[in-house]
């Protein structure tokens, strides 16, 4: 079965998914590293990629589009790693939101377990429309955190503003990094009991017969 035609049914792109969750927060990244390069290096990197050849220009946009995809996978490995693992699911536990399962004996088994009786596409719709979200604002706080620090840094050594204004960005930037860590716990809230009510419905349609 072509999965790509099964989301696209829904509305959904697979491309769009991964491009969301991986690509963007990976291509951000690496902006954010660029300045940091910039800052320690104390060489015009940005001013020598604007002034480079149309060609080279659009070659090294290909290129950031492309390793972005790689660092973007990087930093969704950090997210399941330090977020999802240590953050997400136990604040889930503790507020009694559904992240566990129990298979029909009663014991605590993985969401994979029920594939059988949901059916691969309801699972793979579910999957891609709710946790590639959780996704992608788990990346972005990631990439945000360091951000605060090294944007403001990056801005203050060319346009020489007011230690104010530069401590408002980084701020600004941090709070954006903590509402986007919150947005990716309450995505991924979302997508346990989206599923746990998928099964659900499932089950009562086989009971009823």
């Amino acid at each position: 079965m072509d999965m790509e035609k099964e989301f696209n049914k829904y509305g959904i792109s697979t491309a769009f998914e991964k491009i969301l969750a991986h690509n963007v927060p990976g291509v951000i990244f690496i902006i954010v590293l660029l300045m940091f390069l910039e800052i320690i290096s104390g060489k015009k990197v940005f001013a020598h990629i604007a002034s480079s050849d149309f060609k080279v220009l659009a070659l090294l946009i290909i290129m950031v589009i492309y390793i972005g995809f790689a660092v973007g996978l990087i930093i969704d490995e950090l997210h399941h790693v330090l977020l999802e693992e240590r953050i997400y699911i136990p604040w889930a536990k503790k507020a009694g939101k559904e992240v566990e399962f129990e298979d029909l004996d009663g014991k605590v088994c993985s969401e994979s377990y029920y594939i059988p009786f949901i059916g691969l596409d309801l699972y793979k719709y579910n999957l891609k429309h709710l946790y590639s979200y959780s996704e992608f604002d788990a990346n972005i706080s990631l990439v945000l955190f360091p951000a605060s620090v090294i944007i403001p840094i990056f801005i203050n050594r060319y346009l020489m503003m007011e230690a104010c204004v530069v401590w408002l960005i980084g701020i600004a930037i941090f709070l954006s990094a903590i509402g986007m860590l919150y947005a990716g716990y309450t995505a991924f809230c979302d997508y346990y009991s989206g599923l746990k009510n998928i099964i659900r419905g499932v089950f009562k349609k086989i009971e009823k017969g």
